[in-house]
């Protein structure tokens, strides 16, 4: 019997791929994986963290996937639907840096019972947890 072994791909809808390429590459530090056209006018163009290899973000444009009367709906929900978290090993450092780069955070870093969180938002609003988890004894 076959299983489901991992996640391998998030998709993040945008309004602009390049656009969100120079963003997610130049202000977050991520790097491109994938920049591929897989037919006319459908790129498949992911990115991801430095450190990790194991899942991309595709940062994909809806129009070149979906039928009109879909792309109407799916834009409207442009920076409203996603929640991804990121992983740090200093919160407080990191939000320094990405705000340097022009990074808008909705909240700045506080600590959780968790671990230090802070909330930034891409260039669509889509909103990102920035987590530095709490040491474990």
């Amino acid at each position: 019997m076959t299983m489901i072994t991992k996640l391998a791909v998030v998709a993040i809808y945008v309004k602009d791929q390049n656009e969100a390429l120079e963003f997610y590459t130049e202000k977050l530090g991520f790097n491109k994986k994938v920049d591929v056209f897989i037919a006319p006018g459908r790129r498949w163009l992911t990115v991801s963290p430095s450190k990790q290899n194991d899942i991309q973000i595709l940062l994909k444009d809806p129009r070149a996937w979906c039928e009109e009367t879909v792309v109407q709906q799916i834009m409207e929900t442009v920076g409203k639907a996603s929640v991804l978290v990121f992983h740090t090993d200093n919160c407080k450092k990191t939000y320094e840096i990405l705000s340097n780069r022009g990074v808008k955070f909705i909240s700045e870093p506080k600590e959780e019972i968790y671990g230090i969180e802070a909330v930034f938002e891409d260039l669509y609003g889509n909103i990102f947890n920035l987590l530095e988890q709490r040491k474990r004894a």
